[in-house]
Protein backbone atom coordinates (compact mmCIF):
# COMPACT_ATOMS: atom_id res chain seq x y z
CA UNK A 1 0.00 0.00 0.00
CA UNK A 2 1.21 3.32 -0.94
CA UNK A 3 1.62 5.92 2.28
CA UNK A 4 2.60 9.61 2.01
CA UNK A 5 6.25 10.48 3.55
CA UNK A 6 5.24 11.70 7.37
CA UNK A 7 6.12 15.29 6.22
CA UNK A 8 2.82 15.32 3.84
CA UNK A 9 0.71 13.66 7.00
CA UNK A 10 1.80 16.02 9.09
CA UNK A 11 1.14 19.12 6.70
CA UNK A 12 -2.13 17.53 6.24
CA UNK A 13 -3.05 17.69 10.08
CA UNK A 14 -1.82 21.26 10.35
CA UNK A 15 -4.12 22.23 7.29
CA UNK A 16 -7.07 20.71 8.84
CA UNK A 17 -6.28 22.01 12.47
CA UNK A 18 -5.99 25.93 10.78
CA UNK A 19 -8.76 25.54 9.40
CA UNK A 20 -10.91 24.42 12.47
CA UNK A 21 -9.25 26.84 14.58
CA UNK A 22 -10.38 29.63 11.39
CA UNK A 23 -13.64 28.86 11.75
CA UNK A 24 -14.06 28.14 15.22
CA UNK A 25 -12.83 32.14 15.52
CA UNK A 26 -15.17 33.45 13.11
CA UNK A 27 -18.00 31.81 15.23
CA UNK A 28 -16.95 33.25 18.57
CA UNK A 29 -16.52 36.98 16.86
CA UNK A 30 -20.45 35.83 15.54
CA UNK A 31 -21.25 35.79 18.67
CA UNK A 32 -19.43 38.19 20.57
CA UNK A 33 -21.12 40.32 18.23
CA UNK A 34 -24.73 38.71 18.60
CA UNK A 35 -24.91 38.83 22.20
CA UNK A 36 -22.99 41.87 22.67
CA UNK A 37 -24.21 44.06 25.57
CA UNK A 38 -24.31 47.61 24.66
CA UNK A 39 -26.85 47.27 21.34
CA UNK A 40 -30.39 46.94 21.16
CA UNK A 41 -31.07 43.43 20.64
CA UNK A 42 -33.74 40.34 21.55
CA UNK A 43 -31.16 38.89 23.97
CA UNK A 44 -30.01 42.18 25.33
CA UNK A 45 -34.22 42.63 26.20
CA UNK A 46 -34.33 39.63 27.43
CA UNK A 47 -31.49 40.49 29.92
CA UNK A 48 -33.42 43.36 31.43
CA UNK A 49 -34.95 42.24 34.62
CA UNK A 50 -37.50 43.39 37.40
CA UNK A 51 -35.60 45.35 39.87
CA UNK A 52 -32.93 47.15 37.64
CA UNK A 53 -32.30 50.68 37.85
CA UNK A 54 -32.72 52.41 34.44
CA UNK A 55 -29.19 53.17 34.27
CA UNK A 56 -28.65 49.69 34.06
CA UNK A 57 -30.73 48.85 31.19
CA UNK A 58 -29.62 51.81 29.74
CA UNK A 59 -25.63 50.19 29.87
CA UNK A 60 -27.61 46.90 28.29
CA UNK A 61 -28.96 48.70 25.40
CA UNK A 62 -26.15 51.05 24.83
CA UNK A 63 -28.23 54.19 24.78
CA UNK A 64 -30.70 56.49 26.75
CA UNK A 65 -34.36 55.48 26.08
CA UNK A 66 -36.67 58.33 25.22
CA UNK A 67 -39.60 58.69 27.98
CA UNK A 68 -43.01 58.46 27.09
CA UNK A 69 -45.97 59.40 28.49
CA UNK A 70 -47.85 56.50 28.31
CA UNK A 71 -47.31 52.91 27.67
CA UNK A 72 -47.61 50.73 24.61
CA UNK A 73 -51.28 49.41 24.03
CA UNK A 74 -52.58 46.45 22.00
CA UNK A 75 -56.54 46.20 21.37
CA UNK A 76 -56.70 49.19 23.46
CA UNK A 77 -55.47 47.92 26.43
CA UNK A 78 -51.98 48.37 28.24
CA UNK A 79 -49.37 45.92 27.55
CA UNK A 80 -47.42 47.04 30.76
CA UNK A 81 -47.92 49.73 33.92
CA UNK A 82 -45.64 51.65 35.53
CA UNK A 83 -44.83 55.30 37.02
CA UNK A 84 -43.11 56.11 33.93
CA UNK A 85 -42.41 54.59 30.21
CA UNK A 86 -39.57 54.48 28.34
CA UNK A 87 -38.75 53.49 25.02
CA UNK A 88 -35.83 52.30 23.29
CA UNK A 89 -36.42 52.38 18.82
CA UNK A 90 -34.42 49.71 16.41
CA UNK A 91 -35.77 50.21 12.49
CA UNK A 92 -39.68 48.63 12.73
CA UNK A 93 -38.55 46.93 16.34
CA UNK A 94 -39.04 49.11 19.74
CA UNK A 95 -38.35 47.90 23.88
CA UNK A 96 -40.58 49.53 26.39
CA UNK A 97 -39.76 49.02 29.33
CA UNK A 98 -41.78 50.20 32.85
CA UNK A 99 -40.41 52.03 36.01
CA UNK A 100 -42.31 52.31 39.18
CA UNK A 101 -40.34 53.02 42.46
CA UNK A 102 -36.86 54.26 40.33
CA UNK A 103 -36.78 50.48 39.24
CA UNK A 104 -38.14 48.34 36.02
CA UNK A 105 -41.39 47.01 36.40
CA UNK A 106 -42.09 45.60 33.19
CA UNK A 107 -40.48 45.75 30.03
CA UNK A 108 -42.36 44.65 26.22
CA UNK A 109 -40.89 44.04 23.02
CA UNK A 110 -42.61 45.32 19.95
CA UNK A 111 -41.69 43.45 16.77
CA UNK A 112 -44.74 43.57 13.98
CA UNK A 113 -45.59 40.69 11.84
CA UNK A 114 -44.87 40.53 8.66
Amino acid sequence: MFRLPIQYRIRDILVVFAVVAAFLGVLAGIQTIRYARGKFTAINFQRIEVGMTIAEVETLLGSAGAEVSWPPMLNQKSVISGQRYFRWDSGINAIYVSVRNDVVAEKYYFAPSL
